[in-house]
């Protein structure tokens, strides 16, 4: 009789382990199904579910922290998932998801700066890259540490194999990406038409796919440029979607951004600037992002309201000196 009162908590234990275990499997799906459409949902079920991992389900519970930190410039989630995930070079699903990760790190690298580092990781994410997809995404990121370290002839020539790579697999979502970044390199060349052309081809894209990401990127930077070619009207059919949508989305650079456009449409169209909203330029050019965007702003738009930035001198360097980075250098794995 013991035996068998045994037996039937053995069996009632693994049920409801097995159980627990398929519904978070359930939920990392859920995660995985809301990182192409709205990543910020799949940041928020991922701090649910941590403390019911298996140590196995844990790898990719990063991975996804990984894949959800990017298009929502998460940075400090995104370096702490990456580190975890080299340090678990041995994991069976390492190698199958390296490129991923690769990628994922050549971005963050980027986004301080190190552009030397983030070449080199995303060259060996290339080496290893399997398919046409990978190939192509990461020729983009590439292309834009290229460009950001300022070799604008070299980022336009991989931008054209990005886009030609894009058509032959009928990707819409990285044609997108490589319309709205030959407009940012518009913009900086001064050449506004151009830039609107770009953006709106990327927004219709973005649209035509339901990627809401992309579909406020390329719509904040549509914005922007209506705004300094004086278009208000295409400014005002646009921004009362593209405002609910920025709202929502957890990316602070991004509606700093958006907040500097919808005062410069208000000093265009002769609004008053009130003494609180100046106030709100002033804190909020601080998370404008890169020093890109900010010098954007400084040279388009902080003129319009009598304001004054001074960019802080870009700090040198040193080289990126985590250990494991060493791995991804020998790029032998």
């Amino acid at each position: 009789m013991k035996t068998l009162m045994y037996l039937i908590l053995m069996l009632t234990h693994f049920s409801v382990v097995s159980n627990q275990s398929n519904n978070t499997n359930e939920i990392l799906k859920e995660i995985e199904d809301f990182l192409y459409v709205k990543p910020s949902r799949s940041l928020l079920l991922l701090d649910k579910v941590k403390n019911s991992l298996s140590s196995e389900q844990m790898f990719h519970w990063h991975l996804l922290q990984v894949r959800a930190a990017v298009p929502t410039n998460q940075l400090d989630k995104l370096n702490k998932s990456i580190a975890v995930l080299i340090h678990e070079k041995n994991h069976p699903d390492f190698k199958e998801n390296l490129p991923t990760i690769l990628s994922a790190l050549g971005i963050w690298l980027r986004k301080k700066s190190y552009y030397y580092e983030a070449d080199i990781s995303l060259k060996c994410a290339l080496k290893y890259a399997n398919t046409k997809k990978q190939t192509m995404m990461l020729i983009n990121s590439r292309a834009l540490v290229l460009w950001n370290s300022g070799n604008i002839k070299e980022a336009k020539a991989l931008y054209i194999q990005v886009s030609k790579i894009a058509k032959e697999i009928n990707n819409i979502n990285y044609q997108s990406v490589v319309n709205n970044n030959l407009g940012l390199i518009a913009i900086e060349a001064d050449e506004l038409t151009l830039a609107k052309q770009f953006f709106k081809k990327a927004l219709d894209n973005y649209q035509a796919i339901a990627k809401r990401s992309g579909e406020v990127t390329a719509a904040g930077n549509l914005l922007f440029i209506f705004v300094l070619l004086d278009e208000l009207v295409n400014f005002q059919r646009l921004y009362p979607r593209i405002e609910r949508m920025t709202a929502g989305y957890p990316n602070e650079s991004k509606k700093a951004f958006l907040f500097w456009t919808y005062m410069g449409f208000k000093a265009k169209n002769n609004e008053k600037i009130t003494t609180e909203e100046l106030d709100k330029l002033t804190k909020t050019f601080h998370q404008l992002g890169t020093y890109r965007v900010k010098a954007t702003v400084i040279k388009h738009l902080s003129p319009l309201f009598g304001l004054s930035f001074a960019l802080e001198a870009q700090p040198k360097k040193v080289p990126f000196n985590q250990g494991w980075f060493k791995l991804v250098q020998s790029c032998q794995w």
